[in-house]
């Protein structure tokens, strides 16, 4: 059994290669968490608005001492003292405990304790106790019990003890709970809010880390899945191993510019492997001798979109910069797309002259006309003149596609695409002839027979690997072996 690895390289750059997903989707899950969030402090909100109904009763602790009582700091101060002790009595379980049994309340005592309210204030001598609930019918009822039952208790421990009722139980109010909650000592109340802030703060921040955290996992495993479901070809090696040939580095850059100039030097640099491969004579101001050279390249690719077209353009400039009567040539007839990109009009081309009958022609009409040596098309045989356009220079000529609608495969035939492709070889340093996907259709199988070199071009993580093994066992069937691989890599 095959030994499966992890490249952890191989898994930064898928990430790095797709981080923009990773991204919009972590983006989303922020957004997300912040709009739950905030729905979440709404709906805590409406819930704080829930009304109860308070009853409340003031207690004064002692009497208050006149100008002539003796020693009256010392009974105010005793005073204040069992004001904070009869507090801690009316807050008692104990007292709680009997008035739920003398009212008759099903609710536990800790339960119950929840909605008294002491309020204890010692420099007033005074204790104030409020009942809040949501029953508004018993609630004065309660508060009186309340009070009764912490009166009797207060004076079981301190017999001695004078306690006077200066407000019975009011009459029920309607307020929030939130309001009922805050009913506390000022420190209580500031401590509460400062807590509930601090809560809601938290909670928050915990929201938000939480949505970031599954954003990213979720993300990573958008990218992850959609890699696993690619069946592109995402190593060079995969694509040498299949065609069982080394292959030429051509790399993108981050911008349409930089990836335009790099492709030109790379282009002179497959122009120069091109030429020694083949062992061709390189035609030259000094030796006008010239040897049987192959100068017909066809550049194919798998599948579409890989970047065949920019590959047969920049190599044809690189071939008429150094001097080649260089000819580019559009057998695209699916997507013809070579008179735009040199900003000519398609209005005749190759399509027309494979309309024409030449079935009569042979490959021993092969005299070259003077003016092609001028930098013009020749009239006798074939008059190329309308058909080709010189482009930038006078090493550079263009043969677009045309406007014919015959089916591009059968235009070839039928117009012996060959007799014509053999008389250009005889007026061309270099032909390069960009052609349409190999496996999807049958034009390009139709030129292999009229090609000396095939330039195949695999685009990284585009050309699917299953168009390059077709690809592959179309050339063995035919058995072309001058095959050429261009890689095109993304940027690292």
């Amino acid at each position: 059994m095959e030994e499966v690895t992890l490249d952890l390289g191989e898994l930064f750059k898928v990430i790095k290669r797709k981080k923009h997903i990773v991204l919009g989707i972590t983006l989303l899950f922020l957004i997300a968490g912040s709009l739950i969030s905030l729905e979440g402090n709404k709906n805590l909100q409406i819930k704080e608005q829930e009304y109860v109904y308070k009853s409340m009763s003031s207690i004064l602790v002692g009497d208050l001492p006149d100008a002539y009582s003796e020693n009256v700091k010392d009974v105010t101060a005793l005073n204040q003292h069992m004001v904070k002790t009869y507090g801690a009595i009316a807050a008692s379980r104990t007292v709680a405990k009997k008035v739920i049994n003398e009212v008759g309340l099903n609710v536990r005592v800790d339960e119950f304790l929840k909605n008294v309210k002491i309020k204890a204030n010692p420099d007033a001598q005074m204790i104030i106790i409020i009942y809040g609930d949501k029953n508004e019918k018993d609630i004065k009822r309660i508060t009186d019990t309340y009070i009764n039952q912490f009166t009797t208790e207060a004076q079981k421990m301190y017999p001695n003890s004078k306690l006077k009722i200066l407000d019975e139980a009011s009459s029920p109010e309607k307020i929030t709970k939130d309001e009922f909650n805050k009913i506390d000592s000022p420190k209580n109340n500031e401590v509460q809010q400062m807590t509930t802030q601090d809560n809601k703060g938290k909670s928050k921040k915990f929201v938000l880390i939480v949505s970031l955290v599954i954003g990213i996992m979720v993300g990573l495993g958008v990218v992850f899945f959609m890699e696993f479901m690619n069946n592109s070809i995402k190593k060079k090696e995969e694509a040498e191993s299949i065609f069982n040939t080394n292959a030429l580095d051509f790399v993108k850059r981050s911008s349409k510019n930089n990836f335009k100039l790099n492709l030109d030097e790379d282009c002179r640099i497959a122009r120069t492997i091109l030429q020694y491969n083949n062992n061709n004579l390189i035609k030259s101001k000094i030796n006008e001798t010239l040897q049987e050279s192959k100068n017909v390249f066809m550049v194919t690719s798998p599948g579409e979109g890989d970047g065949k077209t920019d590959i047969s353009i920049n190599l044809a400039r690189s071939f008429a910069e150094v001097g080649f009567k260089t000819l580019v040539i559009d057998a695209n007839g699916r997507n013809f797309m070579l008179s735009k990109m040199f900003n000519i009009e398609n209005n005749i081309g190759l399509s027309d002259l494979l309309a024409k009958k030449v079935g009569n022609l042979t490959t021993k009409n092969n005299a070259i006309d003077s003016k092609i040596n001028d930098n013009t098309f020749p009239t006798k045989i074939i008059s190329f003149n309308k058909y080709i356009n010189s482009i930038l220079n006078d090493n550079l000529f263009l043969l677009g596609w045309g406007i014919s609608n015959i089916n591009p495969a059968d235009s070839f035939i039928m117009g012996q695409v060959e007799i014509i492709i053999e008389q250009l070889r005889q007026n061309f340093d270099y032909i390069i002839i960009d052609t349409p996907s190999m496996t999807q259709y049958a034009d390009s199988r139709v030129l292999l027979n009229c090609t000396d070199e095939v330039l195949v071009v695999v685009s990284q993580y585009k050309t699917n690997i299953n168009a390059v093994m077709e690809s592959k066992k179309v050339f063995d069937i035919m058995n072309i072996k001058n095959i050429n691989l261009f890689w095109i890599a993304e940027p690292s």
